[in-house]
């Protein structure tokens, strides 16, 4: 079957990414609920992004040593303590509300360890079933990400913060069922190859202007995780309830599908770099849009930005990075990308929740969006030109 690969590849993204949406994307109703404050919650998020900054590091050079043959042993390994852990939550929530907000922002922690590792399945060797088109993939996820988001913002408005633990526990078993049933082997590479792919000093070095468009994407996801974290209290200091930050994130979800399923198609028209460049726009202007929109119609139409934002540095990243690098380092650059994100996690979430505090969600908007701008700014100036218009083996 020509698209096997590509379908099994899917419910991995899918299982991932609707586990981003029910963990993360609704942490705030979750905490908010159990009696944290939006600085206490900065804080936690902060918190357990900065470990998985760490893990990822750890667990990237143990596979990276192993050539890769540990891949499926932590992945198993992390899926499985998420399974775990969310079960334990959702039992221990009625009990005490302070055992299941740890195990809760453990989750928070691990979620965002796995997605390197995720993202490396889909480059192993391709067996006969086909290679894994990783746009179509991606945007399964988003689909997944778009449905759970519009159905759990009615359930929490409904039956409360429960509902979050008992969801994530079935999306927990999807991911590791998932990643079972997919078959993963290791590409490949000459003793020399390894070494250099597993050696870190220099890296930078070989590729200056990557390390400024790191940079600019360190601002860029600052912006989207106030945007995303904090989608609850932007809705209610705007007036608004929980629904409206579900069919937000619906509907936001929904609009990267196109962008991700037809990018092959794009890169056909210019390279990945062009639309790489042109990226950091749309996040300003998704800023910009939700600081300034008063009614709710505005607000759902401000996420059309996310079309030219998110739907595009989730999928051009990956073929930018393979136009302009060895192959022996392209590895390694997807790595040093996806900890851009967790980097702004980090500091957003921490400076964000305090914001919030101090200046109320306009002053924590006004401060996304002036790291918007300036990341898009840098984006236009440092990305360099690739060659890459279509899709390779």
């Amino acid at each position: 079957m020509k698209y096997k690969r590509t379908i099994q590849y899917a419910f991995i993204q899918s299982g991932y990414w609707m586990g981003v949406g029910g963990l993360i994307g609704f942490s705030s109703a979750y905490l908010l609920e159990n009696g944290y404050t939006n600085g206490q919650i900065g804080v936690i998020a902060a918190i357990c992004s900065l470990i998985s900054t760490f893990g990822q590091i750890v667990v990237a050079g143990w596979v990276d040593r192993s050539g890769g043959k540990q891949l499926k042993r932590w992945l198993y390994l992390i899926t499985g303590s998420l399974l775990a852990a969310s079960l334990l939550q959702a039992i221990l929530f009625p009990i005490t509300r302070l055992g299941a907000s740890i195990l809760f922002a453990v989750d928070m922690a691990l979620l965002q360890m796995v997605l390197p590792l995720i993202n490396s399945l889909s480059v192993g060797k391709e067996p006969e079933g086909g290679r894994t088109d990783f746009g179509i993939a991606r945007g399964a996820g988003s689909l997944a990400y778009a449905l759970l988001a519009a159905i759990l913002g009615k359930w929490v408005a409904r039956w409360g913060a429960r509902s979050i633990s008992l969801t994530i526990c079935g999306i927990f078993l999807l991911l590791f069922l998932s990643v079972h049933f997919y078959a993963y082997e290791p590409r490949e590479l000459s003793g020399q190859d390894v070494q250099r792919v597993s050696r870190e000093k220099g890296f930078l070095f070989r590729y200056p202007r990557f390390g400024i468009t790191l940079s600019g994407c360190i601002l860029l996801y600052i912006s989207h995780v106030l945007l995303n974290n904090f989608s609850l209290q932007i809705v209610l200091d705007k007036g608004w309830d929980s629904v409206v930050m579900g069919n937000t994130q619906a509907i936001a979800a929904v609009l990267e599908l196109p962008v991700m399923f037809c990018f092959g198609y794009l890169l056909k028209k210019k390279p990945a770099s062009f639309w790489f460049r042109l990226c950091g726009i749309a996040f300003f202007l998704k800023t910009v849009g939700t600081l300034l929109a008063t009614s709710v119609g505005g607000f759902y139409a401000v996420q059309l930005m996310q079309m030219g934002g998110w739907a595009v540095i989730a999928v051009a990243p990956v073929y930018y990075i393979k136009g302009i690098m060895a192959p022996q380092d392209a590895v390694k650059g997807q790595s040093y990308f996806t900890m851009t994100n967790t980097i702004a996690s980090v500091v957003g979430s921490f400076a964000c929740g305090f914001l919030i505090d101090d200046f109320g969600m306009g002053g924590a908007l006004l401060l996304g969006s002036i790291c918007a701008a300036i990341g898009a700014v840098i984006l236009l100036v440092s990305v360099q030109r690739t060659e890459n218009h279509m899709y390779t083996k």
